[in-house]
């Protein structure tokens, strides 16, 4: 912005000088536009790495859960026996209980297996309480 406006001894003076106005009035306007501009272009920015981000995370996602569902069809055909307990969590998870279930032991004691387990009974007893 190049403004050739008169310099008066008191400095610019708006009220006493119109064309100080002028230039005020340009170089608010100049400012302005150019600090909206550069706030939409960071926004614009940000909203495409958020994008980007949001993309990434859904692919990480969907594979582990891919990863999650192959090993349950894989581990839950090891587990066998325990009917009492299953038939037990089934009845802790179909009916009104607000109350966690917690899975615990020792490592190899087949608590991987009995999540699997009940992952694939899950929709089964769903459909028994309908």
């Amino acid at each position: 912005m190049v403004n050739n406006i008169p310099w008066t001894e008191g400095g610019i003076d708006p009220s006493a000088n119109p064309a100080h106005q002028e230039y005020l009035d340009c170089l608010q306007t100049t400012c302005q536009l150019e600090l909206v501009g550069m706030v939409d272009k960071a926004i614009t920015a940000a909203q495409a790495e958020e994008q980007h981000h949001r993309i990434r995370f859904g692919r990480i996602l969907s594979h582990e859960l891919q990863q999650q569902a192959d090993f349950c069809s894989r581990t839950s055909h090891t587990f066998h026996g325990h009917s009492k307990l299953l038939n037990t969590i089934g009845s802790h998870l179909s009916g009104k209980n607000s109350l966690p279930l917690v899975i615990h032991g020792e490592d190899g004691c087949g608590k991987s297996a009995l999540a699997a387990k009940i992952a694939e009974l899950v929709p089964e007893w769903q459909m028994e309480q309908m």
